[in-house]
């Protein structure tokens, strides 16, 4: 599945909303797929203030990347 808009949006604004950050994308982010779970992962991070590994589904995101 190709990214989109929504997903390349969602992205730009984490990355606003942690510009004084290091290090705000796991190592992984970058080698899986899933947009639509990354989607989610995004809207909970944006509507919480949290970083990608503290949210609710980062551990499914984590094992799709430990698995592929």
């Amino acid at each position: 599945m190709e990214k989109d808009r929504e997903y390349l949006v969602l992205e730009t604004m984490y990355k606003k909303l942690f510009s004084n950050n290091q290090d705000i994308f796991p190592y992984e982010w970058y080698n899986v797929g899933e947009y639509g779970l990354k989607k989610k992962i995004l809207r909970e991070c944006l509507e919480n203030n949290i970083l990608i590994i503290d949210s609710s589904y980062y551990y499914d995101f984590r094992h799709i990347a430990l698995n592929s």
